[in-house]
């Protein structure tokens, strides 16, 4: 860490503008320093292209927001009005997007198609609209306007759709008019927008059906939060030291989260003196000519703190950004890879280019100068594989790297290193004064232009070319006068062939060539690349055969041969020993000796990540397995394997625990596998086991020093002195089952997993063992583990305290997205959360609560009128005898339950008449009652049921009251009805509205020749009821009768076999008789 500036050259009278001014001069003194480095040409083998995961931020201090915005869209959605344009306006950096994101993630929108736009200050309908079609349909890019507005109506209509447009800055009212013009075209779609806008006036003119929502600042308080959670201050030994010095530099923060995150990474590794000197800087006093007092003034003043801590060398590489578009989604190793290619590193005798870039990548990371991206770009050739990973940038973050970028980057002077463009079809002379100076080109936004030649040929010391926005019809021969090329990202290339003039460039050491569907050849002379060092051929379909002059590529580093099916390239492909990173998956085939197919691999020496994934089966016959495996576990220097999804893949070889440095095996979908080895409790570096749906002994996983995923099983040492749950701490699934949880010997371990923080765990499960000894308590091992904020389904079981830890009873502050709750084998508890602060739960179920004897279902909110689940569709709840609910029926869509007598008798007989009452359920399952139907109260208080499932209920027998709220009952199912209720119910008959009936598994032997009755049926099923003998005559009455199906009822059976029987069904139009034989025991239960 650099030692903290205090400014000594800035006047009093300075302005943030000066100090850019120096800025932009030192970053070009160093660019300058940099310049013979940068010449020399970096052909370091010792490549690193292991995947790491960064973690996703923590979003603090804005739920009650989400849930304003999105309870006001889903109020404002109307039969009379179906378009919603909301605007969420606020100064930058406080978290107008982070908003968006969230809301655009809500699981109330589930059933929505989704769009993202980046607008930013040039706002062209032509590009948004053709954005949209992108993501709702197969079209890449339209030219005309007419033809835009066709393709939206078709792509919008009868749809509901979300539609961000983020970062508006058009202010002409003409322009924000056929902008919402031009989304109102989808024909009876329902089209919900939310804009996000720093400028209130903007707000107001585009928004439609609402009011704009502004977005105030976080109090000071929050902020501090921000730093003291995200800078470790609970982990240091001066955190009471620091406390006062870290509240006052929230309050300069100004309420704004941005400028928070952005100086967290650099006082998280500073001393208490280096905190007082950013809290006492005069960068904060410099004024903005614009507005001294805006709170725009405080990010800004934070950023530059931050970059002023930079070292030169992530100066360079974070400036560099300023050449990605705002909103631009970044590939990881694609920008890794420009900054060496750049010379953007330092010198170092201990950590390779690649090294040093990730750990540039992290700090960027760390000070919020980079963002991590879940949104991948939306281009016809974007990354397919999960271990893809983007980043973006804020953008006032991009703001300060094009400022300081600003005179090398699209300038008309001689100084212009840099040039992003929109045009790929004219020459660059007519953009870029001096292209000889031009070091990196991208072209963005290029639509179908078609590339030519001179686009880049004048720009002769170019060293990074970026065509991955262009239409390559043909990749011109003029590229091979680029004779300083160093990287080429030129996917999608629509020919068939590639010019040998590519072999010509000696520096070049990234080609990407991915998703170039239609090559079917290489050039002959590609062995001459000397320099190459990774090649993506990955997706390029028609790839037949490598050129032998393949084998001599002997530095490549990394190849990404993905769904190159028909890949035929010689035995020398072994010859690869530099190779670090190797990608077959998807049936690759390899055509080489299939018996020497383990000596290629073998030969791998260096290899580091290695991907079978599918693909092994396509290779070799299912003998050769073991000998692959048995060379794969020679490869000394593994570090990630991924051999999911291959059958073939039975038993794994005890000689893969050899492996001393794989921390990574994915052995997801190989359900063949039996046994793992014995020794793999001996492979230390090993930290994540897939075993996603594979069937192995637990035994068998228990011994191992790994964390097996996604359902990992708490096991206490021998000595009873710790558990292996700490295992978890390296791990960030996106599902994840922690089983046998009354294994954790102390609360100290359970913090240490550090579960909070694991921001990519989508689905989280809690697990103790009922009726077993414990070494803590189990509210207090569930009071540490706090889940993350973005699990969407939280399940938790056996769970034997009494009461729940607080950040349970405070739910929603901990889990704003959750969608599905399932809480299993509560014995004790006698409480519930206040679950209906939960606005997206969807799916919930209580099992097995014995002393839960009360939910009030009153309103929690203190509006008049808002009810708790307002989005809820199915609730389940069995075995929990005590229960009753009060004072309402939940707004849930289905309901079920088993075993739960108090919840069908214990309300009154009519509904309250407070206009609250009314029940959208129309879906009703009961199972095992004792008590009488004509009791079940319930039902008085579900007016809209059309759904009725009744199971090993033992008193059918009900009265008028229960009849007459039957009256819109469409489908009944009845089950499994038992020897003293050898007759169907009489009341059938005056359910006037019934049309679909199912028998299943009935002790009845007679079916009543009142059946006939039933006019309005349609369907009539009758399975595993193999009392019965034969249907009655009346059956002939059910003129509207479709569909009759018979499944496994043996005796019934042989009365179709009689023809004049059949002849009584000759008006059903589909009958359909399943022999018993045809269906195993349990056959439609589920697995």
């Amino acid at each position: 860490m650099a030692d903290v500036v205090l400014c000594p050259t800035i006047g009093s009278k300075s302005t943030m503008s000066d100090t850019l001014k120096m800025m932009i001069d030192e970053l070009e003194n160093i660019t300058n320093q940099n310049q013979h480095l940068s010449s020399m040409s970096n052909k370091s083998s010792n490549v690193r292209e292991t995947t790491s995961d960064v973690e996703e931020e923590v979003v603090i201090g804005r739920t009650e927001e989400i849930k304003e915005i999105v309870d006001t869209i889903c109020e404002s959605i109307t039969p009379e009005n179906k378009i919603t344009i909301l605007p969420i306006y606020g100064i930058g950096g406080i978290g107008k997007t982070t908003l968006a994101q969230l809301v655009f993630s809500d699981c109330r929108f589930a059933g929505y198609s989704r769009v993202w736009v980046y607008v930013s200050q040039n706002l062209d309908l032509n590009k948004i609209g053709n954005s949209i079609i992108s993501q709702l349909s197969e079209e890449s890019h339209l030219a005309e306007k007419q033809m835009i507005h066709n393709k939206l109506r078709n792509v919008l209509a009868g749809k509901k759709t979300l539609i961000v447009l983020d970062d508006v800055w058009e202010e002409n009212p003409d322009t924000l008019n056929s902008l919402k013009a031009m989304v109102r075209l989808g024909a009876g779609s329902e089209i919900t927008i939310i804009v996000t806008t720093r400028d209130e006036a903007i707000a107001r003119e585009i928004c439609h059906a609402v009011e704009p929502y502004k977005l105030g600042t976080l109090t000071d308080k929050i902020c501090w939060g921000i730093i003291r959670q995200k800078a470790a201050l609970e982990e240091r030994v001066d955190k009471e030291q620091l406390e006062q010095i870290g509240r006052e530099i929230a309050i300069k923060c100004g309420g704004v989260a941005l400028a928070a995150q952005s100086l967290v990474y650099i006082l998280r590794y500073m001393s208490s003196d280096q905190w007082e000197s950013v809290r006492d800087s005069c960068i904060w006093n410099l004024s903005t000519q614009k507005d001294p007092s805006s709170r725009i003034h405080n990010v800004l003043a934070s950023l530059l703190l931050s970059y002023s801590h930079m070292p030169d060398w992530l100066k360079l590489c974070f400036s560099y950004c300023a050449i990605f578009p705002k909103g631009h989604c970044i590939v990881k190793y694609d920008l890794i890879h420009q900054w060496i290619a750049l010379g953007f590193t330092e010198q170092s005798y201990m950590f390779d280019p690649m090294q040093l870039c990730e750990n540039y990548a992290r700090q960027l990371l760390g000070m919020s100068f980079l963002e991590y991206s879940k949104t991948s770009s939306t281009d016809r050739t974007r990354r397919q594989d999960k271990e893809c990973m983007y980043f973006t940038m804020h953008d006032l973050v991009h703001d300060l790297a094009k400022e300081i970028l600003s005179h090398q980057i699209n300038t008309g002077g001689n100084k212009c290193r840099y040039a992003l463009l929109t045009d790929c079809s004219s020459s660059l002379k007519l953009s870029v004064a001096f292209p000889a100076n031009i070091k990196a080109l991208h072209f963005r936004d290029c639509g179908k232009q078609e590339l030519c030649g001179g686009a880049f040929s004048p720009a002769q010391c170019l060293r990074v070319l970026d065509l991955s926005e262009c239409f390559i019809q043909k990749l011109p021969d003029s590229i091979g006068q680029l004779k300083q090329l160093r990287v080429l990202c030129a996917p999608g290339i629509q020919d068939k062939m590639i010019p040998s003039c590519v072999t010509k460039l000696s520096e070049l050491n990234y080609l990407d060539l991915r998703c170039s569907q239609k090559i079917s050849a290489l050039p002959d002379s590609i062995g001459d690349m000397k320099a190459l060092l990774h090649l993506d051929l990955s997706y390029c379909y028609e790839i037949c055969e490598l050129p032998e002059s393949f084998a001599e590529l002997k530095q490549l580093v990394h190849l990404d041969l993905t769904y190159c099916r028909r890949i035929s390239i010689s035995k020398s492909f072994g010859g690869f020993t530099n190779l670090q990173y190797l990608r077959l998956a998807g049936q690759t085939n390899i055509d080489v000796d299939r018996r020497e197919l383990s000596a290629v691999i073998g030969n791998l020496t260096k290899l580091r990540y290695l991907n079978l994934s599918g693909s092994i089966e396509s290779m070799i016959t299912s003998d050769k397995v073991d000998s692959l495996l048995a060379s794969i576990s020679t490869l000394s220097s593994l570090e990630h394997l991924d051999l999911s999804y291959n059958e073939a893949c039975s038993s794994i070889p005890e000689n893969i625990c050899n492996l001393r440095k794989l921390h990574t095996l994915d052995l997801e979908g190989c359900k063949k596998l039996k046994k793992l080895p014995d020794r793999m409790d001996q492979m230390v570096s090993l930290k994540v086991l897939n075993l996603k749906h594979v069937r192995l002994e637990e035994l068998a996983v228990s011994r191992f020093n790994c964390a097996s995923l996604p359902r990992f099983v708490v096991h206490a040492s021998g000595d009873r002195c710790c558990s292996n749950i700490i295992l978890l701490q390296p791990t960030n699934p996106v599902e994840l089952w922690i089983d046998r949880l009354e294994n954790v010997m102390s609360v100290e371990e359970a913090h240490s997993i550090k579960l909070m923080e694991k921001q990519k765990i989508e689905e989280l499960r809690f697990q103790w063992t009922v009726a077993t000894g414990r070494f803590v308590d189990d509210k207090e091992v569930l009071k540490i583990l706090v889940p993350p904020s973005s699990v969407h389904i939280l399940t938790i079981s056996g769970y034997g305290s009494v009461s729940i830890p607080d950040w349970f009873m405070d739910i929603m502050q901990y889990l704003p997205i959750l969608s599905q709750l399932y809480l299993f084998y509560f014995p004790k508890c006698n409480n519930l959360p206040p679950l209906g602060e939960l606005p997206n739960l969807q799916w919930l179920g209580l099992y097995y609560m014995e002393s839960l004897q009360e939910w009030n279902m009153g309103y929690t909110s203190g509006e008049e009128g808002a009810s708790e689940l307002p989005k809820l569709e199915c609730l389940t709840i069995e075995h929990c005898a005590k229960l009753r609910i009060k004072p309402c029926v939940p707004r849930a869509t289905s309901l079920f339950i088993r075993g739960c007598d108090a919840m069908l008798s214990s309300w009154g007989e009519s509904p309250p008449h407070n206009g609250t009452s009314s029940s959208p359920l129309t879906q009703l399952g009961v199972e095992d009652s004792k008590v009488p139907m004509h009791e079940w109260r319930l039902l008085h208080h579900l007016p809209a049921l059309s759904w009725l499932s009744i199971v090993s209920c033992s008193d059918l027998t009900t009265s008028p009251g229960v009849i007459q709220r039957l009256s819109s009952l469409e489908t009944l199912c009845l089950g499994s009805l038992s020897l003293n209720q050898a007759e169907l119910p009489r009341w059938l008959v005056e359910l006037t509205s019934l049309q679909e009936l199912t028998l299943r598994e009935c002790a009845i032997t007679t079916l009543p020749e009142w059946l006939g009755e039933l006019t309005s049926l349609k369907n009539l099923e009758i399975k595993h009821c193999e009392g019965i003998r034969s249907l009655p005559d009346s059956i002939q009455q059910l003129s509207r009768l479709e569909n009759l199906c018979i499944d496994g009822c043996p005796t019934l059976e042989k009365w179709f076999e009689s023809k004049e029987n059949m002849m009584k069904l000759a008006h059903i139009k589909d009958v359909q008789v399943f022999p018993l034989s045809d269906y195993p025991p349990d056959s439609d239960k589920e697995d």
